[in-house]
C-alpha cells in the first residue's frame, strides 16, 4: 500500500496547525504538527481499505484491505473456505462472525486463495483464564506446535492513536482454494500462516484470525504485516444512543 501523502494535504494539514499553534512554543509546535502528520499519514492508509462493516449481532465494526473481496463469503460457502481447519468445538468455528476471502495469481495462471476470519466470543466462557494465551494454547494443541506465545501488540488507529492487542501465529500444513487457469476449483495443500490478532471490549472478546498460504506472505496483496495492524488498528465499537 502506498503511505505516501499528496502534496496537497500535507500543505492543508501545515496550515491548519500553524493556525492553530499561533502564540505556543515551537516545541509544541512540532509536536502538533508530527501528530497531525502521523493522523493524516494513518488516514492515507485506512483509505484503501473497504468501509467498515458490522460484525453481525455485535455492535462492532472492523476495514478489511481492498486485497480481499468486499463481500463476505456466505455461511453455506464450503467449510475449507468459510472455516479454519480446526474442530467444530473450537472458539475459533464456533463464534465465527465472518470470513473474507482473497485470491493472488500465481506464474500457473491460477489464483491462490488467503483468508480473514472475524470471530467475537464473551469474557465469561473462558473462565477467568486468560483469553490470549488459552486462544493461543487451543490453536497450538489442535494446529500445530509452532504456534507461539502471545505477544502484545500496538496497532495505530486511523485517528493516529495507540490500540493494544495481543498477537500469535503459528504455521503448518492447510488446505486453501485453488482455481486454475481453466476456471476449475480444487483444494491444495500447502504450507500456511495462522496467525491471530485479539483484543478485549468491554465483555467481549474480538479475534481476528488470518490465515495465508507461507509462499504468498509479504507479496503486494497478501502483505500481512502490514494488513494485521491495519485491520486491528480499525476496529471501532459503536456507542449506544
Amino acid at each position: 500500500m502506498n503511505r505516501h501523502l499528496p502534496n496537497g494535504y500535507l500543505a492543508v494539514g501545515v496550515a491548519v496547525l500553524m493556525g492553530a499553534c499561533l502564540g505556543c512554543g515551537t516545541r509544541e509546535y512540532e509536536r502538533r504538527l508530527k501528530d497531525r502528520g502521523k493522523q493524516l499519514e494513518q488516514g492515507s492508509a485506512f483509505a484503501q481499505m473497504h468501509a467498515a462493516t458490522t460484525l453481525p449481532g455485535t455492535s462492532i465494526q472492523v476495514q478489511v484491505p481492498q486485497a480481499f473481496d468486499a463481500a463476505p463469503l456466505r455461511e453455506g460457502s464450503e467449510p475449507e473456505r468459510f472455516r479454519p481447519p480446526l474442530p467444530e468445538h473450537s472458539t475459533f468455528v464456533t463464534k465465527l462472525k465472518l470470513t473474507y476471502e482473497g485470491a493472488i495469481a500465481d506464474a500457473e495462471g491460477g489464483r491462490m486463495s488467503f483468508y480473514c476470519h472475524l470471530i467475537v466470543t464473551d469474557v465469561a466462557s473462558f473462565s477467568n483464564r486468560p483469553p490470549p494465551e488459552t486462544l493461543a494454547q487451543e490453536l497450538r494443541n489442535t494446529f500445530s506446535d509452532s504456534v507461539g506465545a502471545p505477544q502484545s501488540v500496538e496497532c495505530q488507529t486511523p485517528a493516529g492513536l495507540n490500540s493494544a492487542w495481543y498477537k500469535v501465529s503459528g504455521t503448518d500444513t492447510q488446505k486453501f482454494r485453488y482455481v486454475k487457469a481453466d476456471g476449475q476449483t480444487e483444494y491444495r495443500e500447502t504450507n500456511g500462516i495462522m496467525e491471530f490478532y485479539a483484543r478485549q471490549e468491554g465483555d467481549l472478546i474480538i479475534v481476528i484470525l488470518w490465515r495465508v498460504p507461507t509462499h504468498l506472505k509479504g507479496k503486494d496483496y497478501a502483505n500481512l504485516d502490514e494488513w494485521g495492524p491495519l485491520t486491528a488498528g480499525s476496529v471501532t465499537v459503536k456507542q449506544t444512543p
